[in-house]
Formats: structure tokens, sequence, C-alpha cells
């Protein structure tokens, strides 16, 4: 294996990683609001935006 197609291999891992982050992301996202029953759910804005912010 040469060293490119390790490359390759390891952007096409972080571009999968990346995307899953992001659909985690917004289904934590979903499951807070729609457990809420309303999107203007002051206190689950303030928890999702923690997660990401530590999570990051």
């Amino acid at each position: 294996m040469t060293n490119q197609e390790s490359t390759v291999g390891k952007e096409e891992l972080e571009g999968k990683l990346i995307f899953k982050s992001i659909f985690f992301f917004a289904l934590i996202i979903v499951i807070t609001f729609i457990g809420a029953g309303r999107i203007n759910y002051w206190q689950g804005w303030i928890y999702n935006g923690l997660n990401i912010i530590f999570l990051l």
C-alpha cells in the first residue's frame, strides 16, 4: 500500500465521521424538541448548545 492510498482512505474515514457526527447532533435536536412539543423550548436550546460545544 502506498502512502497516497492510505491518505485517501483516511480522508474518506474523516468524511464519514463528520457526516455521522452532524447526523447524530441533528437527531438529538429533533428528539429534544419533539419530546418538548415546541421549538421555543429554551432549555432544549441550552442543552443542545452545550452538548455541541463540549463535544467539539
